[in-house]
């Protein structure tokens, strides 16, 4: 998360990786995440880049459980995550 939007959220630190948006019925939602909830780690490893999120996600199996902490509003919380397969997504 860039220093801005860490600053416009009005977190401490530009650590983490925000979610601006939440899908209805995807895995983060069933999850309890919410937008602007600011992920710090996953499986246990620190997550200060969408790289570095991508690099767990892409590392655990289809249908693991993965833990997550989120920042929200100035606390951390402990959530559960079960790994789905991503839909296709078509580039033009």
């Amino acid at each position: 998360m860039s220093p801005e939007l860490a600053d416009l959220l009005g977190l401490p630190a530009s650590r983490g990786v925000a979610t601006l948006e939440v899908e209805a019925g995807g895995p983060a939602a069933a999850g309890g995440l919410q937008p602007f909830d600011v992920i710090t780690a996953a499986g246990g490893q620190n997550t200060p880049s969408i790289a570095a999120l991508r690099r767990v996600v892409r590392g655990a199996e289809i249908g693991e459980r993965l833990a997550l902490t989120v920042l929200r509003h100035g606390r951390l919380h402990e959530m559960v995550v079960r790994v789905r397969e991503l839909p296709s997504v078509v580039t033009r």
